[in-house]
């Protein structure tokens, strides 16, 4: 509900302000700085998935909104940029089993019914390259693309399993990963949004082992390796000064 309260919240802002801007011009200063404010989506992009060194079908997985916020500053070059922005991600998703890869005979077979929910925290520095293939009066449509370094600085698991069973998993994610931002943005003088969609090129995750109890005793152990990246969509708001 929060997440919501604050989308409403930041799309008021946005189109409030440009209730006064709409007789103002776009900055055209050689230097700017903004801020934005929005809702993220990840999307798991599963490469590999194995237990015990045996193959299974991809997790089946369930995103949910998150948010983020943004500091940047812009060089601009009449209708080309360059933008260099610091942001903090707060992102959620959860995963599980498919039936169909869950086999009888061996430990893959207890993994039925169990599912892994991550929240993470991360620093994102993007550095990106931006084309304003409109910029009349106070009005601007703009491309951009560019590198992310994403530096994960706190995660939250959360493992469940049916009645009776107990998982356990330590999952090792590696603290920095790089990723590839494509957007498109639009403005009315100092007011903003813009829509994003990066792609996760390095793998998030390393091999880990996990413990499945069943009462109390141990019935499964070995390793597992869900080898995957995250993709993410964005939107935002924000004021550039």
């Amino acid at each position: 509900m929060r997440l919501y309260i604050l989308f409403l919240f930041c799309t008021y802002l946005f189109f409030t302000g440009t209730v006064s801007a709409q007789s103002g011009m776009s900055p055209k200063k050689l230097f700017n700085w903004g801020v934005r404010i929005g809702v993220n989506a990840p999307f798991v992009d599963m490469r590999k998935s194995q237990i015990n060194g045996i193959k299974i079908e991809e997790p089946s997985t369930n995103s949910k909104m998150g948010i983020l916020i943004s500091l940047f500053a812009r060089t601009n070059f009449n209708k080309h940029y360059l933008q260099l922005e610091a942001e903090t991600h707060y992102m959620r998703y959860r995963m599980s089993p498919r039936p169909e890869s869950v086999i009888t005979d061996g430990s893959i077979g207890y993994m039925e019914g169990i599912t892994v929910g991550n929240r993470i925290y991360s620093l994102d520095i993007p550095l990106l390259y931006g084309y304003n293939f409109i910029k009349q009066g106070p009005y601007e449509l703009s491309f951009f693309a560019g590198p992310k370094l994403k530096y994960l600085y706190k995660k939250k698991s959360e493992l469940s399993a049916p009645e009776t069973y107990e998982f356990v998993m330590d999952e090792h994610i590696r603290p920095l990963t790089a990723n590839f931002v494509l957007g498109l943005g639009t403005s009315i003088s100092r007011f903003f949004i813009d829509f994003r969609y990066e792609f996760g090129i390095t793998n998030l995750t390393h091999p880990t082992t996990y413990v499945l109890y069943k009462d109390g005793i141990n019935i499964s152990e070995g390793n597992i390796y869900l080898k995957r990246g995250i993709n993410l969509l964005s939107f935002s708001v924000g004021i550039i000064l």
